[in-house]
């Protein structure tokens, strides 16, 4: 079960009130091409992630608190990729959140990449086998 509504953290997005984590700008840069925070915002927002696909919930790891805030994670597809995005909502903090990671879902365009190849067909989204390396 979500530890977030997913609307909430789309509003926040639009109102630019999410702090973006260095390595998911750098995943939103290096995997989709997204210039700046601004775009990325404006992907979340746009309704152009396709249909979200929850993954899980669990505490963020790298949090020093007692009781760390809950990650909510999906799966989304845009520009014929598979996506991962991670966020949650900053403790003490009303209407901040946080974008955690914003990348490729690797395993899965892994596979997609495997499948085509046993087809003989090339593979047209994901990373190449050099960049997952």
């Amino acid at each position: 079960m979500q530890a977030y509504n997913y609307k909430d953290f789309e509003k926040a997005c639009k109102n630019r009130k999410v702090v973006i984590h260095s390595n998911a700008m750098d995943g939103a840069m290096k995997d989709f091409y997204i210039n700046n925070e601004n775009e990325l915002l404006d992907l979340i927002v746009s309704g152009d992630l396709g249909e979200l696909e929850f993954i899980n919930s669990t505490p963020f790891r790298l949090s020093d608190d007692a009781n760390p805030p809950m990650v909510d994670a999906y799966d989304f597809r845009f520009s014929g990729r598979k996506g991962y995005l991670a966020f949650f909502k900053i403790p003490d903090r009303r209407d901040k959140w946080a974008l955690k990671s914003f990348k490729l879902n690797i395993e899965s365009n892994l596979a997609f990449k495997e499948a085509f190849e046993k087809l003989g067909l090339p593979h047209q989204g994901g990373k190449d086998e050099e960049d997952s390396k």
